[in-house]
């Protein structure tokens, strides 16, 4: 039988919900409590009938398994007895990043392995902005019609056209060539000002194959649409972290 009031968990055993400082509430762990011993990522929390709550661990711990980015370890034991509200023992771990800090793409591999590890062992949600696969929400703030593009944005001076991808992932490479042109003179030919140029995919998989050709030709994204919104795949690890 759940009992009718639970314990306050003490500030010193909590885990953090994503990145946030903020600590789990005794209602956080009511389905751990209520369910008896369980192990988290090598901690083992134990209820034993609301008297105490135990944490024990002994893990090492690195991933990928193959190349590990992200090594370390935790260990210790720490009790908390309820009615007394004494806390004893303690747990204490350490981990590393392995990557190269002058090389923006080992960063982004580390801090992604190290998103990877984390987020199975934490409560998470995905952050406003974001989808479930790592792309960003685009935003046009003013868009308008002006061809050659699908739409242009006033705001930010962007400019976004869609493109038809055929079987075999054939496009249009002429107007690729074209919108190629744009990019490079930063303009239309009636001196409309182009800040940039983003191409736009049907789906997720073909912004995905064109990727890196339509960055390495100028363009400044590579998107789809979805549930009524534009998403950039592999944003750029300098851009803001807010939606554009």
């Amino acid at each position: 039988m759940k009992p009718a009031s639970r314990p306050r968990i003490p500030d010193a055993i909590y885990y953090y919900k994503s990145s946030s400082p903020k600590p789990w509430s005794a209602e956080d762990y009511a389905d751990i409590l209520d369910g008896g011993p369980v192990e988290l990522a090598g901690i083992s929390i134990v209820n034993n009938q609301l008297d105490t709550v135990s944490l024990t661990a002994e893990r090492d711990f690195v991933f990928p398994a193959s190349t590990p980015i992200v090594s370390g370890t935790v260990s210790g034991s720490a009790t908390y007895h309820v009615q007394t509200g004494a806390l004893d023992g303690g747990l204490s771990g350490s981990a590393s990043v392995d990557c190269n800090l002058a090389s923006r793409e080992s960063m982004a591999a580390a801090r992604s392995a190290h998103e990877r590890w984390l987020t199975p062992l934490v409560p998470t949600t995905v952050a406003s902005g974001w989808n479930e696969h790592g792309d960003r929400r685009v935003a046009p703030l003013a868009p308008v019609a002006r061809p050659p593009f699908t739409l242009y944005d006033t705001s930010n001076r962007v400019g976004y056209k869609a493109l038809v991808v055929h079987p075999g992932g054939v496009i249009d490479e002429i107007a690729w060539s074209q919108l190629r042109t744009i990019a490079a003179a930063r303009a239309l030919r009636d001196g409309t000002p182009v800040a940039a140029v983003r191409i736009v995919f049907p789906r997720r998989d073909d912004a995905l194959r064109f990727h890196a050709r339509a960055i390495a030709e100028g363009f400044e994204m590579a998107m789809y649409p979805d549930r009524g919104a534009f998403w950039e795949v592999h944003p750029a690890i300098d851009h803001p972290s807010t939606p554009r």
